[in-house]
C-alpha cells in the first residue's frame, strides 16, 4: 500500500511521517475527538489506495505548469493513486507540504464519500453519472469524446478552505473560524486557485439551510456541524462538495433550472482552466447564486425550517459577502443596497 517512488528514497520516512501528520488533520477537522469514525474513515480511505507516489520536488510526472503541487488518479480496478512532491529543500516551510498532501488526502476523502453512496451508478439514456474526487464525471457508454468532468472550481476551492480551516483548526490557537471560511484566509499558498476561493465561499455561504455559527458547530467536527443528529444538512455546499456532488446539482438545480449547475460549472471549469478572469461570467454566475438564494430561502420559511428573523440573518449575511465579491471582482452591484427593512420585501411574497 505505501509504495513510494525510488526518485525520493533519501526522503522515504520524512515523507511518510509527513503524509501521516497531513491525514491526521484532515481527519480531526472532520471528526475532532470521534476516534471510532475518524479510525474507519482512515481505514476504509486508506484501503481504497492503492500507492503513494512521492517524488522529489520539480520531478516526476506531475506538471509544474499550473500550479499543480499534486494530483490523483484512478488505475484500471479504480484504485487510487496518490501523487505528491515531498519537501523542495530545507528552507522550505514544512507547513507548505503538509498544506498540499493535506489536499490531495482531502480528495481521496471525497472519492471515499462518493464510492460508498454510489456502489451502482446512475446510468440515464446510455450516459454513466458518478462522482469523481468531488465532482461529477458522465461517461457516454455510446461516445467516448462525449466525456465529461465538470464542478473542478467548486471543489478545488472548497479543498483549499478545508486545508485552511483544518490547518487552525489543528493548532489549537484561539481562531475565528466564521472568518476563516468567509473572510480570511491565514495560509495562503499558491495553489493555482486562491482567486477564485471567493466563487466557492460565496455559494457555501448561499447554501447554509440556517444562520451557523462555526465556532461552535465545529465542537465535534465538521461532519457533525454539516448534517445534525436529524440528519437534516445543514450546508449543502460542504455537504455536496465533501460527500454527495450529485445531491448538491439536484438541489442547485431545484431552486433554478434543470442543468443550470453543469452548464455553470462548465464555463466556471473553464475559466479556471484558462485562468483568465471573466467579469461577465463571474456577474453571471452571482447573480445566478442570488436568485438560487431568494428561491431556496423563501422554500425553507414557507415551510417553516426557518422563522423570519433567520431569514433575515441568512439574507443579509450573504449579501455583505456578495458585496465584497464584487468588490473584490471590481464589478458593480446592480441589485442595489440592502437592509434589514428591506429583505423580506425584495424576496417574493407570493
Amino acid at each position: 500500500m505505501y509504495r513510494v517512488n525510488d526518485q525520493i528514497l533519501a526522503y522515504n520516512q520524512e515523507s511518510l511521517d509527513t503524509l501521516a501528520k497531513a491525514f491526521y488533520i484532515d481527519l480531526k477537522l472532520l471528526c475532532n475527538d470521534n476516534k471510532a469514525m475518524m479510525e474507519k474513515i482512515r481505514v476504509d480511505v486508506l484501503n481504497n489506495i492503492k500507492s503513494f507516489n512521492i517524488y522529489k520536488y520539480n520531478s516526476g510526472p506531475i506538471s509544474f505548469e499550473k500550479d499543480c503541487l499534486g494530483y490523483c488518479t484512478r488505475d484500471e480496478d479504480d484504485k487510487i493513486i496518490l501523487n505528491v512532491y515531498a519537501k523542495n529543500d530545507e528552507k522550505e516551510d514544512e507547513i507548505y507540504v503538509v498544506y498540499r498532501m493535506m489536499h490531495e488526502l482531502f480528495h481521496c476523502i471525497q472519492a471515499y464519500f462518493g464510492d460508498i453512496l454510489y456502489d451502482n451508478n446512475i446510468i440515464d439514456n446510455n450516459i454513466l453519472t458518478k462522482p469523481h474526487f468531488g465532482g461529477i464525471y458522465q461517461e457516454d457508454l455510446n461516445n467516448s469524446d462525449n466525456n465529461n468532468f465538470y464542478g473542478v472550481l467548486f471543489l478545488e476551492t472548497m479543498v483549499d478552505m478545508l486545508c485552511q480551516l483544518a490547518l487552525t483548526y489543528n493548532s489549537k490557537e484561539e481562531s475565528d473560524y466564521n472568518k476563516i471560511l468567509f473572510t480570511n484566509i491565514r495560509y495562503l499558498f499558491n495553489s493555482g486557485y486562491s482567486k477564485y476561493i471567493p466563487l466557492g465561499r460565496i455559494l457555501m455561504l448561499a447554501c447554509q439551510n440556517k444562520p451557523i455559527d462555526y465556532n461552535d458547530s465545529l465542537e465535534k467536527g465538521l461532519l457533525h456541524s454539516i448534517i445534525d443528529k436529524d440528519n437534516n444538512i445543514n450546508n449543502e455546499y460542504m455537504y455536496g462538495f465533501i460527500v454527495d456532488p450529485l445531491h448538491f446539482e439536484r438541489y442547485f438545480d431545484k431552486y433554478t433550472s434543470p442543468g443550470n449547475f453543469k452548464f455553470l460549472c462548465t464555463k466556471l471549469d473553464n475559466m479556471l482552466e484558462k485562468n483568465v478572469i471573466s467579469k461577465n461570467l463571474i456577474k453571471y454566475y452571482l447573480d445566478t447564486v442570488y436568485k438560487f438564494l431568494d428561491s431556496k430561502n423563501y422554500d425553507l420559511l414557507l415551510n417553516k425550517k426557518i422563522n423570519y428573523d433567520e431569514y433575515n440573518e441568512l439574507f443579509l449575511n450573504f449579501y455583505n459577502l456578495y458585496d465584497k465579491t464584487l468588490e473584490f471582482y471590481g464589478l458593480n452591484n446592480s441589485n442595489g443596497k440592502l437592509d434589514s427593512n428591506k429583505v423580506l420585501k425584495k424576496s417574493r411574497t407570493s
